[in-house]
């Protein structure tokens, strides 16, 4: 990988080295990033340029000074915000490239520029932060930003990404409802002990698909921390834990499709939960990451 050579080189660390800090970010992520993507975000905590080009299937959370060309599809109104003694505007914009979709805030100066439907804006120094809507890449003062007047985007209204259309490989956000859940063993065992892990299948109204829930996802979902979820299984079983899985209740499901090629189906590996209302959750991710609370 020409980044890992690009740490090494930077940073004169050996390549045991450098490898150990990838997987030990991935190993604090719950391994739900790619070698690649904690390579970006070593990189970034190190210092080292990681200035290249990038796709939207190739973003991941946390990736810094990502560069980046896009056409907007829609622009939507300037938001402004007050928080304590800050004052902030923002402004959102869902673009696309030949790869995928993604959405971009503006912030502050860079919210009042003028743009439309069809412009081509290239982005410099971007940093990518992962909300309920799905990836969005975050422009800030320290951002560059081109912009290119182009025509109207036209054609079908854009799709939000939902189960039925989701294809293997697919980093998808969907409001669905766990309609079943598979009464098996809610525990695996892992270097760090156990571990909560729950399977059942999720319907967001277009299709139904099996979801498996690790870790913090899994935590999330039934509102219990592992340490107290070992403690209620000894005291009372198992089963006590399988019957706090809200079933029927709608929420914000994010996560990995991929294909199980033992069933020859798709599943979703869940690595967040979401309680409805998703509009309020994106709102205070991006407040969070500014700072404003």
């Amino acid at each position: 990988m020409d980044l890992i050579k690009a740490i090494i080189e930077k940073t004169k660390k050996s390549e045991n080295e450098v490898w150990g800090l990838v997987e030990a970010k991935r190993k604090e992520l719950d391994y739900l990033i790619s070698e690649e993507g904690a390579s970006h975000i070593i990189a970034s905590e190190l210092g080292v340029n990681t200035k290249s080009v990038f796709e939207v299937k190739g973003l991941e959370d946390g990736m810094k000074g990502i560069d980046i060309t896009l056409v907007i599809i829609e622009v939507y109104d300037l938001r402004k915000f007050k928080r304590g003694n800050r004052e902030g505007q923002v402004k959102n914009l869902l673009c696309k490239d030949s790869t995928g979709q993604v959405n971009v805030s503006l912030w502050d100066k860079k919210a009042e520029l003028d743009l439309s439907s069809g412009d081509t804006v290239h982005i410099e120094s971007g940093y990518v932060k992962k909300t309920a809507a799905g990836m969005d890449i975050r422009v800030g003062n320290s951002s560059g930003l081109e912009i290119e007047k182009g025509k109207q985007v036209k054609g079908k209204p854009v799709e939000k990404p939902n189960l039925k259309n989701s294809k293997d490989g697919d980093r998808i956000g969907v409001r669905a409802s766990l309609i079943g859940v598979f009464r098996r063993e809610p525990f695996f065992n892992s270097p760090e002990g156990k571990q909560l892990m729950f399977s059942g299948t999720i319907d967001d109204g277009t299709a139904s698909m099996r979801a498996i829930f690790f870790r913090s996802a899994a935590e999330s979902l039934v509102g219990i921390s592992r340490e107290k979820a070992i403690e209620a299984s000894k005291m009372s079983g198992s089963e006590i834990l399988l019957d706090k899985v809200p079933l029927l209740t709608e929420l914000h499901f994010e996560g990995k499709v991929k294909k199980n090629d033992m069933t020859d189906s798709m599943e979703i590996i869940v690595n967040r939960v979401l309680k409805i209302d998703p509009e309020e959750e994106v709102d205070k991710e991006i407040e969070r990451i500014i700072g404003l609370n």
